[in-house]
């Protein structure tokens, strides 16, 4: 994975197959399942005519919104980073077409064609292509027609299509990401610097991986992460940077002080030393006394970055983080996309 920044959610989704060999489709469609849905089309014209009917509304409109009054000469943008996490509850998400993977060799039209029919469209392109189409290929990719192609013949192909599906995945959501960034700085604001960051990109993506996460959700402004894997378990991913961290031990430490008791102390303590994170998931938690903390401090590990020292926890079954309405949550493994 060479992707050095984290979007603000990501979640499988829809691939287009595009391939005039049948067997060819109905192969690669079970070998790229776990990306998300396949729909699989041997004729671009038919595949064409679902991406014009297609219509998704990203995740993005729905965390921002513009309002206007008598007084305003400009629409006022509103940003909501809390309704990120609520997709969860969006049964039509993993519905969502993020890639096309077109053959380039086919009959009545060629992949170069079919995708520069959709070059304006956010979906990503990829193209299978022979040898002898190679040049084709890397001047679609110079135009920006195509995002990817790979040679068909390849003796590792199927590896090869694996790590691209995954990386598109991931850019798509970038994409649509930049857009809410450039939102939150019109709105005087800005998201958590740490996606911005190369090294501990690697590293939030190295958790990912070894934790099978399927689904990962920013929290808030603050930068923690809710994480799903493909049956729907929930983990929690914390992140802090030093000033969080100082600004936790400053509120924790004054709170100590106007009700100073044992527990609160050793609290204090834990987080002064850097041991201990706190997280509240719930809002109304964050009015608990400090000595009524432990439940929510958990082991606090240093990363070191490009932007200093970062403090991470992972939390997993945790039940004092209920998700109101959790059952409705429909995991990736149970998606019907026929109903």
């Amino acid at each position: 994975m060479h992707i050095n920044q984290i979007p603000y959610c990501f979640h499988p989704s829809t691939i287009i197959l595009v391939d005039d060999d049948v067997h060819f489709l109905k192969s690669l469609s079970l070998q790229l399942s776990s990306h998300g849905n396949c729909l699989a089309y041997h004729n671009p014209y038919e595949a064409l005519d679902f991406l014009r009917t297609y219509k998704n509304t990203p995740f993005t409109d729905r965390c921002v919104s513009l309002s206007s009054s008598v007084t305003q000469d400009e629409p006022e943008i509103r940003i909501d980073l809390k309704k990120i996490y609520k997709e969860v509850f969006n049964p039509t998400r993993f519905s969502e077409v993020s890639i096309a993977l077109v053959d380039y060799s086919m009959p009545g039209m060629n992949g170069v064609e079919f995708c520069r029919q959709i070059k304006n469209r956010k979906i990503k392109k990829i193209m299978l292509t022979g040898e002898a189409d190679a040049a084709i290929a890397v001047q679609a990719f110079n135009e920006g027609i195509i995002d990817k192609f790979i040679m068909k013949g390849s003796p590792n192909m199927i590896q090869e299509v694996n790590k691209a599906i995954h990386e598109m995945q991931i850019k798509y959501y970038l994409d649509l990401s930049k857009l809410l960034t450039i939102a939150l700085e019109n709105n005087h604001s800005s998201p958590p610097f740490f996606l911005l960051d190369p090294l501990f990109s690697e590293f939030f993506y190295k958790i990912i991986a070894e934790n099978k996460i399927a689904e990962f959700y920013l929290l808030e402004n603050s930068g923690n992460f809710l994480l799903l894997d493909a049956k729907g378990n929930v983990s929690w991913l914390v992140v802090c940077d030093e000033m969080q961290m100082k600004f936790l031990y400053e509120f924790a430490k004054n709170e100590h002080a106007q009700e100073p008791v044992e527990d609160s102390e050793n609290i204090v303590k834990s987080i002064a030393k850097r041991e201990r994170i706190p997280f509240f998931f719930l809002e109304r938690n964050y009015d608990i006394p400090v000595y009524e903390w432990g439940p929510y401090l958990h082991p606090a590990t240093e990363v070191l970055s490009e932007n200093g020292k970062y403090y991470y926890a992972l939390i997993k079954g945790q039940s004092v983080y209920p998700i109101e309405d959790q059952e409705k949550i429909l995991p990736f493994t149970k998606y019907d996309p026929k109903k």
